[in-house]
């Protein structure tokens, strides 16, 4: 026992007086015991390697803290045990109530949140697809996207510069209605409203000119924009965004333009049912115009029992979208609600926001905005660390781990008590 304790009293010593010349290596396990390891790491200890097994995803200062740590000297591998891969995307949606559309992308059949630095904007679970999409009213600060164990967050980055709309159609409801509830939304109008040919209302510049710097976006409503054909099927082609209502889509000039390159019958609608607020799907109310014989990279958007209603279109640059909804005025007449002319602004503006051409600048971000921006945490954790890969702590190393001294003074102690009992029992003998 004398030997013993004596044999490890003499490798502790080896232990404690080669430790001031060789670097240990450190390891530990599970994401909470990081940010204390790192503090004893940068203070206390100055190891040749470490190794860190991580059951969630690390934050944005642990994650530059370990690649720094890296910097100094310090060998650094990591293992992640079922991290889940999340990335997050904030952009402004092109309408004057500067709403936000986030994306972000996840495993399927995976629970998403969102918030922001108010509160909770949202839940829900991923489909087989992996994406959610989110378009919410404002945006307090970052938003963030919590998926299990791994949190992205990310400002909006891009400022958007909206342009006016500009309107041809003949003078009527339809025309009227879109006007005033588009203004009402928060765009600016530019409108020619046909009364003759040789006569019309005009709300802004007597002979617009269609152009990508001037107009975010053109809407006809019919037929009556014979002269201007060829200006907007260039104005598309270099940029800007077309809306095509009903029978508009019969305008010549325009037909290489449409996603649909025909149209069925139009259908009746069904009828605008309860009163105010209980009014449910108001566009299965309005009669209907069928879109089929799709062009190449047609996209339908809105469907209305087995017809599509709305579809849309690259053409060059630009975008085209069609709707075969007709009298959409009738909408907001029959359903007499600030709910329902609320929705009707809305779903106007929607559309001109699929198409709209804006001119997008970066955003200037504060400190603190981009201290939070950590969009995809697993990407950036391996662009940070490298790939994982296991520990690789030479034998010799462990026998220098510092948690080994209390258990080799325990050993020693134990001998030493055990030769102690070992004296007194043979002397009671």
């Amino acid at each position: 026992m004398r030997g013993l304790a004596l044999l490890t009293l003499i490798f502790a010593l080896i232990v404690a007086i080669v430790r001031l010349y060789i670097q240990p290596d450190d390891h530990i396990d599970g994401s909470g015991a990081l940010t204390p390891a790192l503090v004893r790491w940068s203070t206390r200890e100055a190891p040749a390697q470490v190794d860190v097994s991580l059951d969630a995803v690390p934050t944005t200062a642990e994650r530059d803290w370990l690649a720094a740590l890296r910097g100094t000297g310090t060998a650094v591998s990591w293992e992640g045990h079922g991290l889940t891969p999340t990335g997050i995307v904030a952009e402004p949606v092109a309408d004057p109530q500067h709403p936000v559309r986030v994306w972000a992308a996840v495993p399927a059949n995976t629970a998403v949140t969102l918030n922001d630095s108010v509160g909770q904007l949202g839940s829900q679970r991923t489909t087989a697809s992996g994406g959610v999409v989110w378009v919410t009213p404002s945006l307090s600060g970052v938003a963030r996207v919590q998926a299990e164990d791994a949190l992205a967050t990310t400002p909006v980055r891009d400022n958007l510069l909206l342009h006016p709309l500009l309107v041809i159609a003949t003078a009527g409801w339809e025309a009227k209605f879109a006007v005033m509830a588009l203004e009402e939304r928060g765009w600016k109008v530019d409108a020619r409203l046909n009364l003759s040919p040789k006569a019309a209302v005009l709300q802004g510049p007597a002979a617009p000119v269609i152009d990508i710097a001037r107009y975010s976006a053109v809407i006809l409503f019919d037929a009556s924009a014979t002269k201007q054909a060829s200006a907007i099927s260039e104005y598309v082609r270099s940029g800007g965004g077309l809306i095509v209502m009903g029978e508009a889509a019969r305008l010549p000039g325009i037909a290489a333009l449409l996603p649909a390159q025909s149209f069925g019958k139009p259908t009746k609608g069904g009828v605008f049912t309860g009163d105010g607020p209980s009014v449910t799907a108001p566009r299965d109310a309005l009669e209907l115009l069928p879109l089929t014989e799709f062009a190449d990279g047609s996209v339908p958007l809105e469907r209305r029992g087995g017809e599509v209603a709305i579809a849309a279109r690259r053409v060059g640059e630009g975008r085209v979208l069609q709707a075969g909804y007709l009298e959409t005025w009738r909408w907001p007449m029959a359903v007499r609600s600030e709910e329902s002319a609320n929705d009707y602004r809305t779903w106007w503006s929607g559309l001109v926001s699929q198409v709209a051409n804006t001119t997008r600048s970066d955003r200037v971000l504060s400190v603190a905005d981009r201290a939070a921006l950590n969009p995809a945490p697993v990407a950036e954790l391996y662009a940070a660390l490298g790939d994982p890969a296991a520990a690789s702590t030479s034998t010799w190393h462990r026998f220098l781990d510092p948690r080994l001294l209390p258990w080799l003074f325990a050993v020693i102690v134990i001998a030493l008590l055990a030769e102690w009992m070992s004296r007194r029992l043979r002397g009671a003998r």
